[in-house]
């Protein structure tokens, strides 16, 4: 592996591990960030626009708390292996 692809590995791992403490701190804390990447808008011409997608299931608590549980597993995992004990 070159340097550069490393380089765009590690710095894709930090990228996620970053998300995922955002993530974690979203759930302690229940506040959500906006994000700050532009949106897509609409321009006027049908042939433009993005195809509408259906909504998705509603999930009840159970399979919210079994998502959570897994990401929380999930983080705890990447942190023991990385040496981060901040929780």
């Amino acid at each position: 592996m070159n340097q550069e692809e490393q380089h765009l590995r590690i710095s894709s791992r930090n990228e996620f591990l970053h998300s995922l403490d955002q993530l974690q701190e979203t759930l302690l804390t229940g506040e959500i960030e906006t994000p700050k990447s532009p949106t897509l808008k609409s321009r006027g011409r049908t042939g433009d626009r993005l195809p509408q997608k259906a909504a998705p299931a509603p999930m009840d608590a159970g399979d919210l708390e079994a998502a959570v549980a897994d990401i929380e597993e999930f983080i705890n995992s990447r942190h023991s292996e990385s040496g981060h004990e901040d929780f």
